[in-house]
Formats: structure tokens, C-alpha cells, sequence
């Protein structure tokens, strides 16, 4: 009988840790950080296995350890995880180059990059410095579209890199504007065409607005890894 009740007392022990270690981690969860990686330049940072991938991982590992905290990531498209970050869905959303848009609903930490965008075009075709009917495919949430607008040239937005290459080894475009560190990735795909440097913009990190103190850290931490690349 002792021994009996000496195994039950066990399993309810047992239980009650269960049940704790059950809502320890709950309250990790609930107190985990978002973020949205895009898939848009998914040759320059993704996210798979638990583990960041692609030229930029180590710059936004970096500065995502040194913060510290507790982090949860999602793979959107990028026009989703920009919506989800305007509506505070997320809290953060990488990679992302800086734009006035963005910038009106959402926080963007100390640079982290310069993002370097290229022009691609078939072999032997003037780029004019400004307008003249010049189309330029571009996928259609980029920061690059505002630039490409102020070169006086005429944007085609798409949905993905690859449509647009596409439409310019076809002649439907003129060419086509991707980031270098996504371009990097795509040498196959992009065989045939040629480099022409664009326009570049600072890149990094956006924050939902309602964050400060994750703002906060984030500008630490980006300082404090930039020394070390």
C-alpha cells in the first residue's frame, strides 16, 4: 500500500512538471519576437532548418544575437510581410532596403547595408539617362521602383526576379533591377545579360511602430556588429 501510494504521489509530480515546463515554455513563445523573412531575395538571406542562409546571414545573425531575445520567423511573400508589418502582425521583416513608404508605417533601425541595385539588359543596349520609353521590370513591392521612377524611366511591376528576366530576354522589357547580393545567386538565370550598376539605397531591418524598445536594441546591436564585417 505505501509503495502504491508513494508511485502515485510520483506521477503527480511528474504532472505538475509537466504542466510547468509546459507553460514556461508557452510564456517563451508568447514573449518571442516575429520575424518575417521575404522571399523575394531569398539568394541573399532565407531562412530554413532554424538557421539563416545566404550571403547576408551572417550580418543579421549578428545583430539578431546581440539582441538577445527570444525570436520566432515566418517566410512570406514580401508584399504579405510588408501588409503584415503595416498592421503590426509581425514585428520585424528582413531583408529590406529603406524607402519613404515604408518608412511612414514602420521603423527602420540603423543601416546594416547598402543595398547595390543592378540594371540588366540584353548585350549591347544604351541606357538612357533618362525616359525615352526605357521599361524596366521590377518586382512590384521593391524600394527600387521610386528609383527607377526618377530616372525618368517606366516601371513594369512584377511578381518574382525570374518573370522579369524573362521578359527581357524576350524584349517585352528593357531590363530588369535586382539587388547585387540577389543577383549573386541567380548567375544561371541571369546568363546572357548584362550588369549595368543602377542605384543603391540603405538596407536593413524595419520594426513595427509599436516596438520601441525592440527598435531600441536593434540600433545597438547593428552598431555594434558593423565593426566586425
Amino acid at each position: 500500500m505505501v509503495k502504491k501510494r508513494l508511485n502515485q504521489s510520483d506521477r503527480q509530480m511528474n504532472v505538475f512538471k509537466l504542466i510547468g515546463l509546459l507553460a514556461a515554455t508557452m510564456s517563451l513563445t508568447a514573449n518571442a519576437y516575429t520575424i518575417a523573412v521575404t522571399d523575394a531575395n531569398a539568394g541573399a538571406l532565407s531562412f530554413r532548418n532554424d538557421i539563416f542562409h545566404g550571403p547576408l546571414a551572417p550580418l543579421y545573425q549578428c545583430a539578431i544575437d546581440a539582441v538577445g531575445e527570444s525570436f520566432t520567423v515566418v517566410t512570406l511573400p514580401q508584399a504579405r510581410a510588408l501588409r503584415m508589418l503595416r498592421n503590426n502582425e509581425v514585428d520585424m521583416v528582413v531583408p529590406l532596403a529603406q524607402s519613404s513608404e515604408r518608412d511612414a508605417y514602420a521603423y527602420f533601425a540603423s543601416p546594416l547595408l547598402t543595398v547595390k541595385y543592378q540594371l540588366f539588359t540584353l548585350p549591347g543596349t544604351e541606357v538612357p539617362a533618362v525616359g525615352n520609353g526605357f521599361l524596366v521590370a521590377v518586382n512590384w513591392s521593391s524600394a527600387a521602383i521610386r528609383l527607377i521612377e526618377q530616372q525618368g524611366h517606366e516601371v513594369i511591376p512584377i511578381d518574382h526576379h525570374e518573370l522579369a528576366i524573362g521578359m527581357v530576354k524576350r524584349e517585352r522589357a528593357h531590363g530588369v533591377v535586382i539587388p547585387n547580393s540577389t543577383a549573386a545567386s541567380m548567375a544561371e538565370t541571369l546568363d546572357g545579360l548584362e550588369p549595368h550598376d543602377y542605384a543603391q539605397l540603405p538596407g536593413g531591418v524595419y520594426i513595427r511602430q509599436g516596438n520601441p524598445m525592440l527598435q531600441r536594441n536593434f540600433d545597438i546591436a547593428i552598431n555594434d556588429c558593423l565593426p566586425m564585417f
